[in-house]
């Protein structure tokens, strides 16, 4: 829910901040990638379209109780840098704007800079909150459902039928006595 919330919202964002980003052309103010404003709003905008492709090319979960691939792992790392740093760009792009925004007076402009800072420091804190208490169901689970399993990973291995662990660290072929 967390996840779906956060993505509905940034794709809020990512139409406003074009239609902002739109009319200031329109209304000829600036010229773009010339102030670090326009220039982490670029990086904000590469993100994003990163994180879409993302979650659009994701690799399939495991099957329940069974252990993620290295290549889901390696994904979910990727989604979830990509995800902070969209988010990170995002905030610093938006803070400097409103900074500009109080330096020239503008109407409404310090009351908009709190809010931001508010709402990124909420924000920052909940995602902080959820990511702690996956992390701690992880935990007592004993393993990593994005890593690629750990100690769930060698118990579903050495309890497979198929397959037997010896000392010499290669999976030989079981031999069944029936």
């Amino acid at each position: 829910a967390v996840h779906r919330t956060m993505a509905a919202a940034s794709v809020a964002l990512l139409a406003c901040s074009t239609a902002a980003v739109l009319a200031h052309k329109v209304m000829g103010h600036h010229r773009h990638l010339v102030s670090n404003h326009s220039k982490w709003g670029l990086a904000a905008y590469v993100l994003a379209a990163y994180q879409m492709q993302g979650g659009l090319t994701r690799p399939p979960a495991a099957v329940r109780g069974a252990p993620s691939s290295v290549e889901r792992g390696r994904w979910w790392v990727a989604h979830a840098v990509g995800g902070a740093g969209a988010l990170a760009t995002g905030w610093v792009s938006a803070l400097l704007a409103l900074v500009r925004s109080v330096e020239r007076d503008e109407r409404g402009a310090r009351v908009g800079l709190w809010l931001v800072v508010v709402c990124a420091s909420g924000l920052a804190l909940g995602t902080a909150l959820v990511e702690a208490r996956a992390y701690a169901r992880t935990r007592q689970r004993g393993s990593s459902p994005h890593l690629g399993g750990g100690r769930a990973g060698m118990t579903a291995l050495s309890n497979s039928e198929d397959f037997e662990i010896e000392s010499g660290c290669e999976a030989q072929p079981a031999t069944h006595a029936q």
